[in-house]
């Protein structure tokens, strides 16, 4: 599950050049302190 998470955001990165937190949080439905320790 946690690497299909990456898969997401390496996706949307992809399309997109580059991507926030708060993408990533919309992105993935996740509080905003996990997908910062994601994106770290």
């Amino acid at each position: 599950m946690k690497a299909d998470r990456k898969q997401m955001i390496i996706r949307y990165v992809s399309e997109n050049g580059s991507i926030t937190n708060k993408e990533a949080k919309e992105l993935l439905d996740l509080a905003a302190s996990t997908t910062k320790r994601i994106l770290k």
